[in-house]
């Protein structure tokens, strides 16, 4: 009678470990899948980085736009108050500027 209890503690305990063994392999596989989740986060994450780096230099190019048409107000009516006559420039208007690209569309996001 003793041992058929050892081996009902055995089996129970082989059962314990066989199920322990089951559930680390299901983690091993979804930190194995898990690495395409990790890179498209990534992807995600340097993308916005991307767009915000694009939209803080449109902001510099924007400020520095409106220094430099400042200056040039500023240096049209110092130049227009000696008197001459300035009719044969027609007015003449700053350069235009160069066209800013607009930021890229952000891609969907991919749903989990």
């Amino acid at each position: 009678m003793v041992a058929s209890c050892h081996s009902d503690i055995d089996n129970k305990t082989k059962l314990q470990a066989l199920t322990l063994i089951n559930d680390c392999n299901k983690y091993k596989m979804d930190l194995a899948t898990g690495g395409a989740i990790c890179s498209e986060a990534l992807r995600y994450v340097t993308q916005k980085q991307e767009q915000i780096n694009t939209l803080q230099m449109l902001d510099k190019r924007i400020e520095e736009s409106k220094e430099n048409g400042q200056e040039e107000e500023e240096d049209d009516s110092s130049s227009g108050s000696d008197g001459s006559n300035d009719d044969d420039d027609n007015g003449s208007q700053p350069p235009p500027e160069e066209p800013v690209p607009p930021p890229t569309e952000p891609e969907p996001e991919p749903e989990p």
